[in-house]
């Protein structure tokens, strides 16, 4: 894999960390595939087919693009004395390898195109940012150079990302019909630590986690501001030991983790963002468990988590409006909803 600077280091580990098991033991015992099923969200029932071996799709972190006929994803190659992550596209049951000089090394987001992903890699250069690919030629160009903890807005017309050295950090929105970026925010905090960040949909308001000074990873002592772009306030939404922000499909809602700092307990944080509505626990579990975010449903009305049950990684399907938590029979990992709300594709490891 590419090199990169620690802090984007630090962003590919991030995005990879649900297949991370999955890549080390490719050439072991097992190997990450991608499996398909239907969720039937307002019951947290999922239904995956039995495939055989070889309908199995060999890869990890799926996607799919804009309008659902084609689902993308990542896989290793070892054809030579190093291994290589590759590109890949599975549609009306063909798969091919997407032929392309760049390097990849982070997120993947798609856009409006469906014949397009955004992701984060390097060039042959060795320039390194977020790239735009053609899935139909592998032809690549530069979007955002020094991007990093990329995403793409709901509507799929705007790339946000970060840029900065050392302590210094900027998000960066760039259109990408106009291809003309502005920063929204700065702000400074340690370098080791990986930013995060969301734009609302009507691109108004801005959430952001600031560490505090001296703050350690993996979930930093911090505070998530809201910022209106229009006026310049802000407003403290949340303060503590926090994860990453998770926002809902439809910008109501993230998800957060939270650690309580004398490690009692950890939650997954229902932090409502568009209502002057409480903080509340969507799950909570004892000491410092892994008690981690999935997915969020099309419709944002219900959530997927994941929490070991009798030492087995388990997921839990839990609507908005019970709050009761529901096992599934399958564990979902890097799962990607499909634009018609029930079919999912998730990575899983085959022993």
């Amino acid at each position: 894999m590419m090199q990169m600077r620690s802090r984007g280091i630090l962003v590919v580990i991030a995005a990879f960390a649900p297949v991370t098991t999955g890549l080390a033991r490719e050439h072991g015992v097992a190997e990450a595939t991608i499996h398909i099923g239907t969720m039937d969200f307002a019951t947290g029932t999922l239904s995956v087919p039995t495939a055989g071996s070889s309908q199995a799709i060999r890869g990890f972190a799926p996607l799919w693009n804009a309008d659902g006929t084609k689902l993308i994803y990542l896989s290793r190659t070892s054809d030579s004395d190093s291994g290589r992550t590759t590109l890949n596209v599975e549609s009306n049951g063909a798969t091919r390898r997407v032929v392309t000089d760049i390097s990849l090394g982070g997120a993947m987001s798609v856009t409006t195109d469906p014949d397009v992903v955004l992701i984060e890699g390097a060039n042959g250069n060795g320039e390194s940012g977020v790239l735009q690919v053609n899935l139909l030629t592998g032809r690549s160009m530069m979007l955002a150079a020094g991007a990093r903890a990329s995403f793409v807005s709901g509507d799929r017309t705007h790339l946000y990302f970060f840029r900065g050295e050392g302590t210094h950090h900027e998000l960066v929105e760039l259109d990408l019909s106009t291809r003309r970026d502005r920063t929204l925010i700065s702000y400074e905090h340690a370098p080791d630590i990986p930013e995060s960040a969301y734009v609302s949909p009507d691109r108004s308001h801005v959430y952001y986690r600031i560490p505090d000074a001296g703050a350690k990873t993996p979930e930093p002592q911090s505070r998530i501001i809201e910022r209106d772009l229009a006026s310049g306030h802000e407003r403290n939404l949340l303060s503590g030991r926090l994860g990453h922000l998770r926002p809902s499909p439809d910008g109501r809602y993230a998800v957060v983790r939270q650690l309580d700092p004398a490690r009692k307990w950890v939650a997954m944080r229902l932090l409502p963002l568009t209502a002057a509505q409480p903080v509340s626990d969507l799950m909570r579990a004892e000491g410092n468990a892994a008690l981690f975010f999935s997915f969020w449903s099309r419709d944002s009305r219900s959530v997927v988590l994941q929490m070991p049950e009798n030492g087995r990684p388990t997921n839990w399907w839990m609507s908005l409006a019970d709050r009761r938590p529901h096992t599934l029979h399958v564990f979902v990992s890097a799962a990607t909803v499909h634009p018609n709300g029930k079919t999912i594709a998730f990575t899983a490891i085959d022993d």
